[in-house]
């Protein structure tokens, strides 16, 4: 089966999920699947095409997190709203990315 794992934060830090999906796209190609990891990058860091081991592609984005942390407990409600913004984004710059993975990889199952 091929499988494409999305996580939006694998090439730019690493945190439980990031742990999480890594760990799952290893032991699903230890069981004979094949697993591609969807991930975006800042602008100006290389695009990864291995992510411990496992195939990787990904879009680049800006990193928009930054600000809600900084903002944080300073400013009601913008944190928030910049932490939308940065995933709509991201989902915006993905879903071509998805369609054409899904197209060209002949991929089973999409996990978002």
């Amino acid at each position: 089966m091929n499988i494409l794992l999305v996580n939006r934060m694998m090439g730019t830090g690493w945190g439980g999920g990031e742990n999480y999906d890594h760990h799952l796209a290893q032991a699903l190609e230890a069981n004979g699947h094949k697993v591609t990891i969807l991930t975006a990058c800042p602008p100006g860091r290389k695009i990864p095409s291995q992510i411990g081991g496992i195939e990787a592609t990904g879009v680049t984005i800006p990193y928009l997190r930054r600000f809600m942390y900084q903002l944080a407990g300073k400013v009601r409600r913008l944190p928030g709203l910049i932490a939308q913004l940065d995933i709509r984004i991201f989902e915006y710059a993905s879903a071509a990315m998805v369609d054409r993975l899904v197209r060209e990889r002949s991929i089973d199952v999409v996990q978002m």
